[in-house]
């Protein structure tokens, strides 16, 4: 098992084309004029929009990733998991099945899906999809902890903040992690439905990808000894 995920690594490189467009945006005029207006509307909010989405992107890849690190390992054994993954993994394969993806089906083909959940239960096995779609959409700090307490970890960011401080460099408030991550969901909702870009100034963009590439590798240090964890048990 990888200590470093490719999630990881994609979500780098991710991050490396929106500091490209960042250093683009700061050549122009700080207080951009009418000539480059809309140039810094695009490359400040294309840079807020993918930050975002090579989050949420990354949260998505790792969860499959580790989850098929956890299940194809020569030690893996169903008992093993915390009870939180085994009631995620059976309750939402069933309920997304009902509620979800056989909506609009013809009664023969919701039958079908039933049979697969309910095989998929009786056997243990893992199904990834309902852990991947916890961190869809919107990935702001009740979504991020709903997804690791579906994998049996609690209190993220409260366990993690000791980590994050000595990262960020500073002592940050209780509630810093939770804040600064809502914040950039915010923002990039502005962005993206109402294309109102300039109240994001510089410093904040950069400083969010900062934050989030920090958040990022929290994460992936978390998710690899959790599973490393589970299997030496």
């Amino acid at each position: 098992m990888r200590r470093k995920s490719l999630a990881l690594r994609e979500f780098q490189s991710s991050i490396e084309i929106v500091t490209t467009l960042i250093k683009r945006e700061k050549k122009l005029q700080s207080l951009p004029n009418k000539k480059t207006y809309k140039e810094a509307q695009g490359l400040r909010g294309g840079a807020m929009v993918l930050l975002v989405a090579a989050f949420e992107n990354y949260l998505k890849e790792v969860t499959e990733e580790r989850l098929d690190d956890l299940t194809t390992h020569s030690k893996y054994q169903w008992t093993k998991l915390p009870n939180d993954l085994k009631y995620h993994n059976h309750f939402h394969t069933l309920y997304d099945t009902i509620h979800g993806s056989s909506k609009g089906k013809n009664k023969l083909d919701k039958m079908a899906d039933l049979v697969k959940a309910s095989t998929i239960i009786v056997n243990n096995q893992i199904n990834s999809l309902v852990f991947c779609d916890v961190a869809r959409s919107n990935p702001d700090s009740n979504r991020v902890n709903e997804l690791f307490k579906s994998l049996g970890i609690t209190h993220f960011f409260q366990n993690n903040k000791p980590l994050f401080d000595q990262r960020w460099g500073t002592p940050t408030i209780p509630t810093f992690m939770e804040e600064r991550l809502d914040t950039i969901l915010k923002q990039r909702h502005e962005v993206a439905h109402t294309a109102n870009v300039m109240n994001i100034s510089r410093l904040d963009l950069e400083e969010d990808v900062r934050f989030l590439v920090i958040l990022t590798k929290i994460c992936d240090d978390t998710l690899y000894n959790h599973v490393k964890t589970i299997l030496n048990r």
